[in-house]
């Protein structure tokens, strides 16, 4: 039988952070992934912080929206639900 738990590790020492059920002196085996937390620049590719990177991310975000409602520039299809990835990581159409 397997059992999914969640455990702090502290001083050399895993915890349960809920009750097993297995007995007393159970010898098991661990296969342990640790749980990644990712910061919100991890996130965001950038430091939220800098105003200038984040600037220009608003500004690209912006540019996506505008055109994938169809206001940009009319040398571009307007198929924003189809190719909306090309507009908002602004991949090359050909």
């Amino acid at each position: 039988m397997a059992i999914l738990a969640r455990a702090i590790y502290k001083k050399g020492v895993l915890h349960p952070k809920e009750p097993l059920d297995i007995g007393e002196q159970a010898e098991v085996e661990l296969l342990i992934f640790p749980i990644r937390q990712d910061t919100l620049a991890d996130v965001l590719g950038f430091d939220p912080s800098d105003t200038k990177a984040l600037a220009a991310s608003a500004e690209r975000h912006r540019r996506a929206i505008l055109r994938m409602a169809g206001t940009a520039s009319s040398d571009e299809p307007h198929d924003g639900s189809v190719h909306h990835d090309r507009y908002i990581y602004t991949a090359s159409w050909r």
